[in-house]
């Protein structure tokens, strides 16, 4: 159902906690005036603060379904991490840095 009551046909959503939602959706113009370089950065900061937001909904979805807190999750979470990156050879560790 399309949202008659928008004053802005070019914003979609409702914006309530995702500020994707508020963005225009032809933005054309302002990508025209960006460098590449903006673009990529830009794209990389959308993409790793989703991804710490995506990784803090699940910490706190498992605390709660196993009782433990969001810390005790996250602390999981991170010891997960530096043991898979222990596990990686260190030649092939040096390619990724």
């Amino acid at each position: 159902m399309e949202n008659t009551n928008n004053p802005n046909p070019q914003v979609t959503g409702n914006g309530a906690g995702d500020p994707a939602a508020t963005q225009p959706v032809n933005n054309q113009a302002a990508n025209n005036t960006m460098t590449p370089e903006a673009i990529a950065e830009a794209f990389a900061k959308a993409l790793n603060t989703r991804t710490d937001r995506a990784e803090r909904s699940v910490a706190r979805s498992f605390a709660e379904q196993y009782g433990m807190t969001e810390a005790e999750v996250t602390a999981l979470l991170e010891k997960a991490k530096a043991d898979k990156a222990n596990a990686i050879p260190p030649d092939v560790q040096k390619q990724k840095t």
